[in-house]
C-alpha cells in the first residue's frame, strides 16, 4: 500500500516550492524544497506514518473507492447518514467518520487519527458537491480542516474538474 503526492505551489507568487506527501512501506513522510534544491521540511516518524495512512484513507474515500475492498478496511453502520471505516496496515490501525449527502456521496470525512503541533486533533475534508467527469463521480469543492480549540483552520481549498485527477498513472509517468 503506498500513496505518493507530489505538491507544487509557488510562495508570494513568485518561488516555486516542491513537496512529496507519501506513505510507502508503512512510513509517512512530508518532505519540502523550495526551488527543490534545499530542505526546509523533512518530517517523519510514528505520528506522521499514522497521519499519512489516514491521508490513505481520505483519498481513497474521495477519489478511488475501490481501493476499500479489500480485507484490511472495516465499515461500521452508523445511521443512514453516516459511516465509520477502519484500515490497518503494517500494525498500524487508523479510523474515520464518513459523512453522506443525501444520494449516498461522501460530504465529509472526520478523524482524530492526524496530529497538529504534536497533538492528536481532528481533522476534516469538507465536500461541497459531486459531478460526473469523464464518467467518473468526482468531487467539485473540498477543503482540508484542523478543528484547534482556537477554531477552524481551513489550510487548503480545492477545486477538481476535467483533467485535475489522473487514474492508472503508470510509474515514471
Amino acid at each position: 500500500m503506498a500513496r505518493i503526492f507530489h505538491i507544487r505551489l509557488r510562495i508570494a507568487g513568485v518561488v516555486p516550492v516542491y513537496g512529496r506527501d507519501t506513505y510507502v512501506g508503512g512510513r509517512g513522510r512530508m518532505l519540502i524544497r523550495p526551488l527543490d534544491l534545499f530542505t526546509v521540511e523533512d518530517a517523519q516518524g510514528e505520528q506522521l506514518d499514522v497521519g499519512e495512512l489516514v491521508t490513505y484513507l481520505n483519498d481513497a474515500v474521495l477519489l478511488a473507492p475501490s481501493m476499500l475492498l479489500v480485507p484490511e478496511v472495516s465499515f461500521t453502520a452508523v445511521d443512514a447518514d453516516a459511516f465509520d471505516v477502519a484500515l490497518t496496515n503494517r500494525g498500524t490501525t487508523v479510523r474515520a467518520r464518513v459523512f453522506l449527502d443525501p444520494g449516498g456521496a461522501p460530504r465529509d470525512f472526520s478523524t482524530t487519527d492526524r496530529f497538529f503541533q504534536g497533538a492528536r486533533t481532528r481533522w476534516t475534508t469538507p465536500i461541497e458537491g459531486w459531478e460526473l467527469v469523464e464518467g467518473r463521480p468526482l468531487w467539485t469543492r473540498g477543503r482540508a480542516v484542523w478543528h484547534l480549540a482556537e477554531g477552524e483552520l481551513a489550510y487548503v481549498e480545492l477545486r477538481t474538474g476535467p483533467g485535475a485527477v489522473a487514474y492508472n498513472v503508470a510509474p515514471g509517468a
